[in-house]
């Protein structure tokens, strides 16, 4: 069961990291437009 969660978990963490750093990225770059104007 725990094996089984622990897979789930990578497996989510693996998908959803790298959008939440692309979603970060485009935030910063957008903030840095609102400071820059």
């Amino acid at each position: 069961m725990a094996a089984a969660l622990a897979t789930v978990n990578a497996a989510v963490k693996g998908a959803v990291v790298p959008n939440i750093l692309a979603l970060g990225k485009g935030r910063a770059e957008s903030g840095q437009r609102k400071g820059a104007v």
